[in-house]
């Protein structure tokens, strides 16, 4: 699991990707071979990973992922305004990378002249 979230939300990359999944099990020493059998058997690990999902989220308490929407002086806008009006705000998704949210900073940074 460690190998895959790093992956997802250090590198950026998809977590439903095959390679991905085959590259972080490998690098937790996992048999490959059994890991692409699990993947070409999709169904047969269904109802564990929803059961564990339905458990992890009722532990946590866990409703949704975030979504940051960024506003400045010369912004007002946002994905769910209800008047639909977008004004060059800046948003990440709450599962983005480290250097999405920094970029977002930076841009936010020169924007406003620091």
């Amino acid at each position: 699991a460690d190998a895959l979230s790093r992956r997802h939300f250090t590198r950026g990359m998809s977590s439903n990707s095959r390679h991905t999944i085959l590259d972080a099990a490998a690098e937790a020493g996992l048999d490959v071979a059994d890991v692409e059998h699990m993947l070409n058997n999709t169904h047969e690990y269904t109802e564990d990973v929803w059961q564990s999902y339905r458990d992890t989220v009722g532990k946590h308490d866990i409703h949704s992922i975030p979504f940051f929407t960024f506003n400045g002086p010369d912004t007002n806008g946002g994905k769910f305004r209800t008047d639909g009006e977008r004004s060059g705000e800046l948003t990440v998704n709450g599962s983005g990378s480290t250097q999405q949210f920094l970029s977002v900073f930076e841009r936010i940074k020169d924007r406003v002249g620091l």
